[in-house]
């Protein structure tokens, strides 16, 4: 949401600064001034000062805005250790709540060797929350039973592996996944909303499956953050 408004804001200043240098042009432009000479004796003049500073104050308060809208972004950046979140940590009790919600059997098998630490750009508590909620509720709608969540550590980045025994996808289907695409079963918006929270969070998203009946693997890959002291020292800070 935060993005969105940033964006509106951004757009927001473009127009008025064609506002503003469209005044700034109309103030040098008249009929008896062909040469775009200031036209100190032009009744127009005061209105086109009054248009311009307005212009130039609501952008000030949109800019001031802006950057508050960024600090805020940034507070909700944070940097979490994986394999404690994952073994005894606040991330395996949503996992294991949330599944049990969606009537599925969950297993976790955490691969991630201790200190692995990813930075996410989201609020765990609300997006980190909806996310699990799209790809629960997915594995469900598709008939899955179980769940087994395989967290793999890879060079520069973890791996995430959601694996259901659900219906599994054909590979027409998989290539509308994250695309908003309606078909006969699905209005599409729950996929695109995960590649959106999924992006947001500094992650990618990807599914897979071997095809009709053989289950669907849907994939979270997060960059790893290799500072530990930044982490140690926000730790031992509060």
């Amino acid at each position: 949401m935060m993005e969105k408004i940033l964006q509106c804001m951004h757009d927001i200043c473009n127009k008025l600064s064609s506002i503003f240098l469209s005044a700034k042009l109309m103030q040098k432009t008249c009929e008896k001034c062909p040469k775009r000479v200031l036209c100190g004796g032009c009744p127009n003049l005061p209105m086109l000062d009054s248009i311009i500073a307005s212009s130039k104050a609501i952008k000030d308060l949109v800019t001031m805005h802006r950057q508050y809208g960024k600090e805020m972004c940034e507070q909700n950046s944070q940097i979490i250790e994986m394999h404690h979140q994952l073994e005894d940590g606040p991330f395996r009790y949503d996992i294991l709540r949330l599944g049990k919600e969606n009537q599925l059997e969950i297993t976790i098998d955490n691969r991630l060797p201790v200190n692995t630490f990813i930075l996410l750009n989201l609020d765990t508590k609300t997006e980190g929350i909806q996310i699990l909620n799209n790809l629960f509720f997915n594995a469900k709608k598709a008939n899955a039973a179980n769940v087994r969540i395989v967290a793999v550590d890879l060079e520069d980045h973890i791996a995430l592996r959601f694996i259901d025994d659900g219906d599994g996808m054909t590979a027409e289907t998989i290539a509308c996944l994250g695309l908003s695409v309606a078909s006969k079963t699905s209005t599409g918006e729950g996929t695109g909303i995960l590649k959106k929270l999924a992006i947001q969070s500094n992650g990618t998203i990807e599914w897979s499956s071997a095809g009709i009946g053989a289950g669907c693997c849907v994939t979270l890959r997060f960059i790893k953050h290799g500072n530990f002291e930044i982490f140690k020292d926000a730790q031992e800070g509060g």
